[in-house]
């Protein structure tokens, strides 16, 4: 059984969601691959009860030498997905991650304020984003249409006609 990088107790082989973690029984840490951190993050319902919560940085806990479980490499902490403020750990070697104790909590809670705040974007650059196709269309309209006046059909069959490349 791999030890845990925070307590170093044995971590338990067990389930979260339906997705195989191995988790710390002493402090509460989980270690598993980011395909099943993606999994649970997909899995995941919305939380009820109201939008969720940005959480602040955290960095209890956080090391620069806690030691993969399975490989003994030293993690390294970064933040997940840029800004969200929740500081995880991963393997460069084997890839795996460590979520110490909430940190899985505060990761779907930032996925769904992402998500929430996505949906506000849609719902206010829509019209933005139909009058700039309205344009593009009008333009794409006005290089398609057929020369009428005499002069610009002269000069295109002028061109037309001294071309060499069919």
């Amino acid at each position: 059984m791999n030890p845990c990088p925070r307590c170093h107790a044995p971590l338990d082989a067990g389930e979260y969601e339906g997705v195989a973690v191995e988790t710390c029984g002493r402090c509460g840490g989980r270690w598993l691959d980011p395909p099943d951190l993606k999994a649970i993050i997909d899995s995941a319902a919305a939380p009820a009860g109201g939008p969720p919560v940005r959480t602040g940085l955290d960095l209890t806990g956080a090391q620069d030498d806690a030691p993969c479980p399975p490989c003994g490499t030293p993690l390294d902490p970064f933040n997940y997905a840029g800004d969200s403020g929740v500081i995880l750990d991963k393997c460069h070697r084997c890839g795996g991650l460590w979520l110490d104790a909430g940190d899985l909590d505060r990761v779907l809670a930032a996925v769904a304020a992402s998500d929430q705040d996505l949906g506000r974007d849609i719902k206010r650059f829509s019209a933005d984003l139909h009058e700039a196709e309205v344009r593009q269309d009008a333009l794409a309209q006005r290089d398609t249409r057929p020369i009428t006046d005499a002069l610009s059909s002269a000069i295109a069959n002028e061109i037309a006609d001294s071309d060499t490349n069919p």
